[in-house]
Formats: C-alpha cells, sequence, structure tokens
C-alpha cells in the first residue's frame, strides 16, 4: 500500500496525505481505522471525504484531503416565539472542548437570555446530550384585580312554612320580610389590586392590565359609611335592605299592597305601611308605626309606635267561648292607636286610642284617653264593651237600645294598679318574713349557747326591715301616682242610654235614664253624712 499520513494543521483541521504509487484497494471504513490508529478517532470524520480519499488511493493519485477535524461542544439555544422560555440542546464535543456549564452559560448569554435560569435544568440537559431541556421561563405579569362591592347580606334563602311542635306548618310563617338594625353591615367595596409585571427570558418587561376602579354610587338612603372604614357601608337606620347589583339601600318604612297568606306574617324592625287589608288570621309585628289604609279584619298588629288604620277594624266574636269577648282584631301600640271604626276588637294603646265613628262590642285601653268622634260632627258613638284610659273618655253617644252592658272606666292606670297590687303582695312577703325572723331571734336571746346563730338572725332580721322599708316607699309613690286620676271624666257630647256602667277610680255609677250631653265627674255626695265621693253626672 502506497505511503498515506494522516496530520492536524493549524486550523484543527485532519489531513490525509496519500503518495502516488500502485493502485490499492480500500474503503472509508479503513481509513477510518487507520486514523484512529494514528490517534484521531475521537475528531469528527467526514465520511464523504474518506469515500473520495478511497477512490483516489484506488487510482494511485497523490493527494491532500481534508477528511475531519476536531471540534468542541456545540449548544443549540430554541428561543419560544412569545420568548417566554429557552430551550438548550447540547452537542457533544469531537475531539474538542468538551460540554460544560460555562460554555452553555455564554451560548444562553450570546442569545440574550438574562432571564429565568434554571440552574438544574441547566445541569440536566448537560447530562443529556441531545435531549432539548427548557432551561430559562419568562415570569407572566399577575393579573389585576378589579375593585368589587360585595353584598354582606342574603335575601335569597327558600322561604318554607315553618312548623309548630307537633309538625303542623303555619303557611302564614314564611319569613319574607328582612329587616336590618342601625349598624349592620351591608355592602364592602374591595378596592383594585395592582398587578405586577411580568418579564420575557430575554429580560423584556411584559406590563400588567391597569384594574378597574368601583366606587360606592353617590346617593344611597338608609346607609353610611363606618366611622374609620369607608370602604365598609352600614345601615343608618332601621328597615328593609333591598338589594341592587351596585348598591344597597335601607327603606325605614316597609311599604306592602296588602297582608294575606302571599305575604306571610310581618316582622319588621320598623315602620309598616299596609296599603289595602290585612285578612283574617294574619299578624303584623313593627319596631314603628303601622299605618293601614284597607281593613283590618281578625288579625293581630303589635307597634313599636303609633297604629293607623284608616278602614277601620273589624273583627269577629267568639261563638265557642261563650264569654262573647272578640276574637282576632288585635291592636297593642306603644304609641297611640287611630281608626275610622272598631268592631269586635281589643284595643291597647300606651297613649290615646281616637276613633272617627264607632266602637262597638270591644275592648279598648288607652293609658292617656280614649276619643270617639270628632269635635263639632254627630258622629262617635260607643255601643257595648268595655273602654278603659286613665285621663279621660269623650264620646258623641254611649250605649244604645238594645245593646249590650256598655262599661267605661276611667281614673284607673292598669298597669299601675297591677303594679300596686305587686308591691302589696311583696310587702305582706316581706312583712312575714320579718315577723318571723322576729320570734327566731326572741327565741335565740334566751339561749347563751347559740350566740353565733343569734347574730345571723338578727343581721338578716335588720335587712329585711329595710327591704320592707323600700317596697313601703315605693307603694306609697305609686298610691301617690294613682290618686292623680281622681280628676278624670266621661265626657259626653249628645247622650247616654239606660244601662251604661260609668266606673271613676273605684266608684260605679249605672246610668237608669236617658241621659243627655254632660259629663262624669267624681263629686261629693251632698246626701251623705260622710262626705262620699259618687259618680256625678254634670249637665
Amino acid at each position: 500500500m502506497p505511503p498515506t499520513e494522516f496530520f492536524e494543521d493549524e486550523k484543527r483541521t485532519l489531513i490525509l496525505r496519500h503518495t502516488a504509487g500502485a493502485a490499492a484497494p480500500t474503503d472509508a471504513d479503513m481509513l477510518a481505522a487507520e486514523a484512529a490508529v494514528a490517534g484521531y478517532g475521537d475528531l469528527a470524520l467526514d465520511a464523504r471525504a474518506l469515500a473520495a480519499a478511497a477512490g483516489r488511493i484506488g487510482k494511485g493519485e497523490s493527494f491532500s484531503l481534508a477528511v475531519g477535524r476536531r471540534a468542541d461542544a456545540e449548544y443549540q439555544v430554541v428561543i419560544a416565539a412569545d420568548q417566554m422560555s429557552a430551550t438548550l440542546t447540547v452537542i457533544e464535543a469531537q475531539g474538542g472542548v468538551a460540554a460544560n456549564v460555562g460554555g452553555a452559560a455564554e451560548a444562553l448569554g450570546a442569545r440574550g437570555i438574562v432571564y429565568g435560569l434554571d440552574e438544574k435544568a441547566l445541569a440536566a440537559a448537560l447530562a443529556a446530550p441531545g435531549t432539548a431541556v427548557t432551561v430559562a421561563r419568562g415570569e407572566a405579569a399577575l393579573a389585576s384585580a378589579d375593585g368589587r362591592l360585595e353584598t354582606l347580606i342574603n335575601l335569597g334563602q327558600i322561604h318554607r312554612p315553618q312548623e309548630d311542635d307537633k309538625g303542623r306548618a303555619d303557611f302564614r310563617e314564611l319569613g319574607l320580610i328582612h329587616s336590618v338594625a342601625v349598624g349592620t353591615p351591608l355592602l364592602r367595596r374591595h378596592p383594585p389590586q395592582p398587578g405586577r409585571p411580568g418579564r420575557t427570558v430575554l429580560g423584556a418587561e411584559i406590563p400588567a392590565a391597569k384594574p378597574k376602579d368601583v366606587k360606592f354610587p353617590a346617593h344611597l338612603d338608609g346607609v353610611a359609611a363606618t366611622p374609620g372604614k369607608p370602604d365598609l357601608l352600614i345601615a343608618a337606620v332601621a328597615g328593609h335592605p333591598v338589594v341592587r347589583r351596585d348598591c344597597v339601600r335601607v327603606d325605614p318604612i316597609l311599604v306592602l299592597p296588602e297582608v294575606d297568606l302571599a305575604s306571610g306574617n310581618i316582622d319588621f324592625i320598623g315602620a309598616v305601611e299596609i296599603k289595602g287589608d290585612v285578612q283574617t288570621g294574619m299578624k303584623i309585628k313593627a319596631g314603628g308605626s303601622v299605618v293601614i289604609h284597607g281593613t283590618l279584619e281578625s288579625a293581630e298588629v303589635d307597634a313599636g309606635g303609633d297604629v293607623e288604620v284608616k278602614g277601620g277594624v273589624i273583627g269577629q266574636r267568639d261563638q265557642g267561648s261563650g264569654d262573647g269577648k272578640p276574637s282576632g282584631a288585635r291592636v297593642r301600640a306603644k304609641g297611640s292607636v287611630r281608626a275610622h271604626h272598631v268592631e269586635n276588637a281589643s284595643i291597647f294603646a300606651e297613649q290615646s286610642v281616637f276613633v272617627s265613628d264607632l266602637i262597638a262590642q270591644s275592648e279598648v285601653t288607652a293609658l292617656e284617653e280614649v276619643v270617639v268622634g270628632k269635635e263639632g260632627g254627630r258622629r262617635g258613638h260607643i255601643m257595648g264593651g268595655v273602654i278603659r284610659a286613665t285621663r279621660a273618655v269623650t264620646a258623641y253617644c254611649l250605649g244604645a237600645s238594645g245593646s249590650s252592658r256598655t262599661e267605661i272606666v276611667v281614673g284607673l292606670n292598669p298597669p299601675l294598679a297591677a303594679a300596686i297590687e305587686a308591691s302589696k303582695a311583696a310587702a305582706a312577703a316581706k312583712r312575714k318574713e320579718q315577723d318571723d325572723l322576729e320570734k327566731l331571734v326572741r327565741v335565740l336571746q334566751a339561749r347563751t349557747d347559740r350566740a353565733e346563730l343569734l347574730a345571723k338572725a338578727q343581721f338578716t332580721l335588720e335587712r329585711a326591715r329595710g327591704e320592707l322599708a323600700d317596697i313601703q316607699a315605693t307603694l306609697a309613690e305609686q298610691e301617690a301616682e294613682l290618686k292623680l286620676t281622681d280628676k278624670a271624666e266621661v265626657v259626653v257630647v249628645n247622650a247616654v242610654h239606660p244601662g251604661v256602667a260609668v266606673t271613676i277610680g273605684r266608684k260605679v255609677k249605672v246610668v237608669a235614664e236617658n241621659l243627655g250631653a254632660g259629663t262624669f265627674r267624681l263629686a261629693v255626695d251632698a246626701a251623705s253624712e260622710r262626705e262620699e265621693e259618687v259618680v256625678a253626672f254634670q249637665r
């Protein structure tokens, strides 16, 4: 075989040089093996060049031909189109500098990758030549949060009739009406939260979208900002919350078309206005006043203020009880009660009762006065039932021919009378306790061996005497207040029919004949030797 040699030039290129001679058969593989024997087996050999060299050797030519090169490790870097990631593929060295961290980092830096480099991923790429490994990731922008309003009350719960202890459903108790007290949290504003800029692997900033702000509506009824917490709205008044998409208002007056099975019973913290009727069997409980434009049937109203029934109160008589007392149509008010007419009803007012036309077969109590009729009018009858007032009862006419007994009672304050009776009972019980303790003390005083028990009994006795003195003082104040009702009167504008019973304080007068206009008052009976007070009718 003619002389063949391999050598590496200054450019790290492998040269095969062949001197001409007789033709000798060879191939690329044989030449590659010779290059390995010559110490160049780890270089990158050019198979095509070796094949060409084998052909020329076979023809006996002389030549020098580049058949390989010494190659350093290569780093192929691919940047994603959105510049949010970059992959690295390591190509192993062939006789040149081996792949290393510094070379990889230099290759990445040359492509401008300056953000999000993952050192562990870089090591993985070096350990797995030929595999594309994501070695850098950008950071997406953190989305902004728009401002929002959060409703703090839930009005959307499902309502069902409530059941009693026997499992019977009460279709009047639906709980459809919501109330809030003053200070109840209603609406919270969550300010906008700015996002955070992102960054590509090339270091370019990705701006975050600007968030939208939201504000409370300029005018909201019944609500106010919390002191020191401007982003929290609370109820400024007690009432009915009304929720809209971007606001909540509080109506201090609950307005309903009517109260029936569809609305359910009403339990409301504020005032209530009913445009129509309140049907039989329904109940209204209000923290404020109640105005009913229609009729109050055999229903119940309990108000923390005044009650006005423009269409009148019409109850039904209880036929089953046998006592003839009215059933349904019950009104209780901490203020005054006003109505066009009252029939078969029970009314209690902590102030006064004013009825335009008629009170019939009803029980009416007012801690101030009861007035039936209007000044200058010819209506205002009281027929049947019991009318009580502390200060006065005024009516156009009392009783009627053929009507049941009509009782008018003034000068008595029922709560005060009840309080007096309670004080008397407490005084009697305390007086008995004092008597028992006094007997015990007398017995112990005769026993020299019971000094300790005697001291305890004497202490308890003194405490009982003090408590009795306090009760007696309270009773004296209550009875003094009761005496102020001695000036109570019953004023009749037109007529009094026989059978009417008028009670002032503890004195009673039953009218035996028709009387005209006049006033019933307490007066001294001129025919009495003891100057006894009686109920007198003064024209």
